[in-house]
């Protein structure tokens, strides 16, 4: 496999940790540091997978000091700008979608705005480095 052959569907993680927007935000918090994650996308309570924000540790961290987010629900502190991809979307485009919005996690959605899962900085790393470890014989450290 060349690197310019990989697509947005070779480096998903397909079992994706999701908030819905009318979930209360310390829940959403606490499943977060539970699970270890720093970010999650934001999936439309109507009871479709849609992908409608994003909701990070950062975010809550800012607003716990401005804010009291006692009732606060994830829709009103979630990034509601979304930035995805579709599956097919090549290494390329997620590149530089990444470093346009300086943004460490991108959602990978379907033709209508599914969640299919998501790309993360480490996984799109691991996956670049076994192309090379296998198109150059590179040894496996």
């Amino acid at each position: 496999m060349d690197l310019l052959d990989i697509k947005a569907r070779d480096i998903l993680v397909s079992n994706v940790i999701t908030a819905k927007d009318d979930e209360r935000i310390v829940d959403v918090e606490n499943r977060m540091f539970k699970q270890g994650i720093g970010g999650l996308p934001v999936i439309d309570s109507s009871g479709n997978d849609k992908v409608i924000g994003m909701l990070t540790h950062r975010d809550i961290m800012i607003a716990r000091h401005t804010l009291s987010l006692g009732g606060m629900i994830v829709r009103d502190l979630m990034s509601h700008n979304v930035i995805t991809v579709l599956e097919d979307a090549s290494i390329l485009e997620i590149l530089r979608i990444l470093k346009k919005h300086d943004i460490e996690r991108l959602p990978v959605v379907d033709g209508k705005g599914g969640l299919r899962g998501m790309i993360m900085h480490k996984n799109l790393l691991l996956k670049i480095l076994e192309v090379l470890e296998e198109k150059h014989d590179i040894v496996k450290t």
